[in-house]
């Protein structure tokens, strides 16, 4: 489900709901599985560049994960969030230019975070832990 919308590269902000919708606002209703975005009359949505951002590349909440060689950028929140889950291994992947952590991991157990490459000043941390165990970074 998208939560970001940008028009020729410009962020546009997300309306409450449909009927809600303003003019340069944009709503997905998840029931249609449609995106709803308000224009000016003159404006020809087909003669536009329309990119939809998503919150994370990967939302891991089951166990028994490997993951190799990724690339996650421009995502809203995280690159990888790992959630409530075990037995995960995020392995020389990169993760750049996304709203918040490369990685985030909340309440896991037995998870190796192994030769992940990040550049040094994008970020607001490389990780978020809450209620954490058996993590391995290296």
């Amino acid at each position: 489900m998208p939560d970001g919308f940008w028009l020729n590269d410009k962020f546009i902000p997300k309306a409450k709901s449909k009927t809600e919708l303003n003019l340069g606002e944009w709503f997905f209703d998840k029931s249609s599985g449609t995106a709803f975005a308000k224009l000016e009359e003159k404006i020809d949505p087909n003669q536009l560049k329309l990119e939809f951002r998503l919150e994370s590349l990967a939302i891991i909440d089951t166990p028994f994960w490997k993951i190799r060689g990724i690339t996650a950028q421009f995502y809203n929140y995280a690159g990888f969030n790992i959630w409530k889950t075990d037995h995960v291994e995020i392995r020389d992947c990169e993760a750049h230019f996304n709203g918040g952590r490369c990685i985030d991991v909340v309440e896991v157990a037995n998870v190796k975070l192994l030769g992940n490459l990040r550049p040094p000043s994008s970020f607001v941390g490389l990780f978020s832990f809450a209620h954490f165990g058996g993590l391995r970074k290296s």
